[in-house]
């Protein structure tokens, strides 16, 4: 991993520059009268971010210094204001201590995210920390921000280092070490989700011209900075926002350090080809570590030094990490960790030949499972590492064999449904993955009650910010389906003969419900209840005694983490999105998870209609859209539609 001489020289420097107390920082007191820095004095305003930097790169690139890590973890313990549990250092005022008088300690959100951080990664996080963290996210801000302080302003570094924090507790070995009592571990998960995406959303905003700024930083020195700290997470999430910082850094005369290696490389995987070019030039000619008085600078280049020729690991170590900044999932070196990773990847394989599927089906609610395994009747169960998967072997029109998975998530939301798809794929590797429920439905001409709709792509309304007049401002997020998924939905009319009549009465087994059309069951202002109204008259007749089969479409869907029944709301989401037709909660987090794991999977969302955003109807129609949409999903399998090889 790079030149063997040269990383043992840096290594060696960066462990002497580690204090005895375990602080690190000895090349940045360079002037000759000031008072030897002390335990005491780091108290007051310690190298935090630095000594964390140091400390990851000596673990991550080395298996020995373990007295110098043992003896940072020792300084991060003092630290610790033991009554809130948060990590303080000095301010407001000076005040009285004895005889004498010095600052007063004030709660560091900056430090507490970054220490709590290292706790999760060297397994030294307790229940006691628990409370710590959530109290952390209490101090997000409307805008999606975190403080440095408590009552502060909006902060870049604060609100990076609760990013990579909250990436950490997310985990699955982590998840449950943080979940407040009473709550389940889907539903924590979920929680952090949206605490990440309103986070994220914001450093992202703030970007401009390809530069992050603040007062008295060079831009290009902060947008590095603001890359090594969470450019991995945006090559996973928001991969413009990372190619566009790198083109600006590539494009600027600042001189190549060891922060820009590393910046470049932790979104290495976003950027578009003729960039990735210019970082590898820039990489070959970077032959050894120049040893500068920066530690900083220093433990960047170590881990960029050390995986520079190994592009494809990084990438492997971002994705095993869910794209936190020290592509690390233990506290073990990268050489121990990708050695077991090797292991773990042989076994899973030797796993994946033996208990793969061919299709996955993912229901949230009951009665979805329950309309899905009338269809998909299973003849044995699997239980994987994380789940148990009941499992119908089944053949198509052509008489090919499938092997169809069937499970259903937790609870409703992003976080369960992500949850139950990262599971599925860990476990059983299928090819396919179908999301089979009911949503809500914009009230159109063109479908109805009962109908089915297949997403094209998804908008995901989930990340919103509550503004200081009281309003609340939405950021869309989302994006297409899987180019297999888009072409499907395409050849829906060219489709019906190999469907078959999946819209048959004794395909769907359920009665079609009758409905009435009266004002007392609109909802809205007057303009929209005009709406609702002859939408249901088209499709059902000014009486709703009008019947036919369902029919399917294709059309965006929109989700959120919530109900939608407000169709206020709704017409606030058409303005963002004039083509969306039916609103659901799951998609967003089955998209992040196939697109995470194991590469791209595709994945089809079949949703049968059972509301009518602005119109109360019967319960029957919820019974109803669960059958239509198992009835269409096993119309696709029997008719091969899914390109299995």
């Amino acid at each position: 991993m790079g030149t063997e001489s040269g990383l043992i020289s840096a290594l060696d420097w960066l462990a002497a520059d580690q204090y005895s107390y375990g602080e690190w920082g000895r090349c940045e007191s360079t002037d000759p009268t000031a008072e030897p820095r002390t335990f005491e004095i780091s108290t007051l305003k310690p190298n935090f971010f630095i000594s964390s930097q140091a400390a990851l790169a000596l673990r991550a690139t080395s298996a020995q210094y373990g007295s110098n890590l043992d003896s940072f973890f020792r300084w991060l313990d003092e630290l610790r204001d033991t009554s809130s549990g948060f990590w303080t250092s000095a301010g407001g005022a000076l005040v009285p201590f004895g005889n004498k008088r010095g600052w007063s300690a004030i709660k560091n959100i900056r430090h507490t995210a970054k220490a709590l951080d290292l706790l999760f990664l060297a397994d030294k996080f307790t229940s006691g920390d628990a409370p710590v963290l959530q109290n952390v996210l209490e101090y997000q801000m409307g805008n999606g921000a975190f403080p440095q302080v408590p009552d502060g302003p909006s902060d870049i570094w604060s609100t990076a280092y609760v990013v990579n924090m909250i990436i950490r507790a997310k985990q699955l070995e982590h998840l449950k070490k943080s979940v407040p009592r009473g709550r389940s571990e889907d539903s924590w998960s979920s929680t952090l989700t949206t605490h990440l995406d309103r986070a994220r959303a914001w450093l992202c905003s703030n970007i401009s011209n390809g530069l992050w700024s603040v007062s008295d930083k060079d831009p290009i020195w902060m947008s590095e900075a603001v890359l090594a700290e969470i450019g991995a997470d945006l090559a996973l999430h928001r991969p413009d926002v990372a190619a566009e910082a790198a083109q600006a850094i590539l494009r600027s005369d600042s001189p190549r350090r060891g922060l820009t290696y590393w910046s470049l490389l932790l979104v290495f995987s976003a950027l578009p080809e003729q960039l990735q070019t210019q970082v590898k030039t820039l990489l070959s000619s970077w032959t050894e570590i120049n040893v500068v008085e920066n530690t900083y600078d220093m433990a960047c280049s170590l881990r960029a030094f050390f995986l520079k020729n190994h592009l494809s690991l990084i990438d492997d170590l971002r994705r095993q990490s869910d794209g936190h900044e020290s592509l690390m999932t233990k506290w073990t070196s990268w050489d121990t960790e990708m050695t077991q990773s090797r292991k773990e990847k042989l076994s899973r394989d030797r796993n994946a030949l033996a208990n793969s599927v061919d299709i996955a089906v993912i229901t949230i609610r009951e009665d979805e499972f329950e309309a899905i395994l009338r269809k998909f009747i299973p003849c044995k169960y699997i239980t994987g590492k994380r789940r148990t998967y009941d499992i119908c072997e089944f053949k198509d029109i052509n008489n090919k064999s499938y092997e169809v998975a069937v499970l259903r998530a937790h609870e409703q939301g992003h976080g369960s449904a992500q949850s139950a798809t990262s599971d599925v794929i860990s476990d059983l590797d299928p090819k396919w993955i179908m999301v089979v429920g009911i949503a809500g439905g914009v009230p159109e001409h063109e479908f109805c009650l009962g109908d089915v709709v297949v997403a094209t792509r998804v908008i995901d309304f989930s990340v919103t910010a509550a503004q200081s007049n009281g309003s609340t401002e939405t950021a869309s997020r989302g994006g297409p389906a899987h180019k297999s998924v888009q072409d499907i939905a395409a050849r829906l009319p060219a489709l019906k003969e190999s469907l078959g009549r999946w819209n048959s009465a004794e395909s769907i087994e359920t009665p079609r419900p009758s409905i009435q059309i009266k004002n007392n069951l609109l909802i809205g202002d007057t303009d929209w209840k005009r709406k609702v109204q002859s939408v249901l008259c088209h499709h059902f007749g000014t009486d709703g005694s009008k019947t036919r089969e369902p029919i399917v479409t294709s059309a965006p869907i929109v989700s959120a983490n919530k109900l939608l029944k407000d169709p206020e709301l709704l017409q606030k989401w058409l303005i963002h999105a004039r083509d969306l037709k039916a609103v659901e909660m799951e998609l967003p987090g089955v998209y992040e998870a196939a697109r995470d794991v194991n590469g791209d999977k595709p994945v089809i969302a079949v949703r049968g209609i059972s509301d009518i955003v602005g119109y109360k109807r019967g319960p029957e129609w919820t019974a109803y859209a669960c059958s239509t949409a198992a009835s269409f999903a096993h119309a696709l399998v029997r008719g091969g539609l899914l390109s299995i090889p």
